[in-house]
């Protein structure tokens, strides 16, 4: 969901675990998902993001999550 929020031009606010920090890398808003005051300075941050840095964002993470590009990794990687 937060690469389909930036993908949509909404800032992406998500829990900052393992699994969604790799996807996201720099883009976006974590916050540590045990703590109300985090997720409410990550809400903060989103609402005053500027439409060109969402951007930036999406356009970021549509090159790193290309699923040609990561197939042509994988079979790079099996063929050497």
């Amino acid at each position: 969901p937060p690469v389909e929020a930036a993908l949509a031009g909404a800032a992406p606010v998500f829990s900052a675990i393992p699994a969604t920090c790799e996807v996201m890398g720099d883009c976006g808003f974590p916050f540590d998902h045990s703590s109300y005051e985090s997720f409410a300075a990550a809400l903060q941050r989103a609402l005053s993001a500027q439409q060109s840095q969402i951007q930036l964002w999406a356009d970021s993470l549509l090159a790193r999550h290309n699923w040609q590009d990561v197939a042509d990794r994988i079979i790079a990687a099996l063929t050497s």
